[in-house]
């Protein structure tokens, strides 16, 4: 059976994963999953980022948000659509070392992210927006969310962690080819040319 492609594009916090699939949505024909602006997250979770608290409530929150979003994916991919998703579940595990310190709530998560990647399939196409620490420091400062006030160093140990994972091989996404691209010099159309998006009429 045909079927369309779930394309995850991952990176750091403000690397322009959003503003990647807006532009690419706009030129192709995609449907599209974002993790959502300031104005669309709880005030839990906003609180909990801010004060730096309650760090496996919030990657809970937001493993669910993902797994949802993929499975209305697989919905539309089996549709024969092509869908953008502004990063997936695997997204939480570049997260555990700037959100838990408590090394049995990582080995939990670790095993929930694990246990989730045996029942779903991986993305068809995963795009790493790869920047380096001074680019993450600048742009989270620059897109100034009140909730992200103090975030800088988190969103730099993040995006270490996306390098880590990302530089290689994974149990999680062994089948999905990566295309990796740096933030401050890549092409629009070039990406969905790579992508094989279908440009709209």
């Amino acid at each position: 059976m045909k079927k369309g492609k779930i394309i995850a594009i991952l990176g750091g916090p403000a690397s322009g994963k959003s503003t990647l699939i807006r532009r690419l949505k706009t030129r192709y024909k995609v449907s599209a999953f974002l993790e959502g602006e300031e104005s669309d997250l709880p005030l839990f979770i906003k609180r909990n980022i801010s004060k730096k608290i309650n760090g496996l409530q919030t990657i809970l929150f937001f493993h669910n948000q993902s797994v949802g979003q993929y499975l209305d994916a697989l919905k539309l991919r089996n549709a024969e659509k092509d869908v953008l998703l502004d990063t997936f579940w695997i997204s939480n595990l570049f997260f555990l070392d700037s959100m838990l310190s408590d090394k049995n709530e990582r080995q939990i998560v670790e095993k929930l992210i694990f246990q989730t990647s045996r029942y779903l399939p991986a993305p068809d196409r995963i795009v790493y927006l790869k920047a380096d620490s001074k680019t993450i420091r600048q742009r989270t400062r620059s897109r100034a969310r009140k909730f992200e006030r103090g975030f800088i160093e988190e969103a730099q140990k993040i995006n270490s962690a996306h390098d880590r994972h990302l530089g290689k091989k994974s149990r999680y996404f062994k089948s999905a080819p990566l295309i990796k691209v740096n933030v401050k010099s890549f092409d629009f159309s070039e990406i969905g040319q790579k992508l094989g998006l279908k440009l709209k009429k």
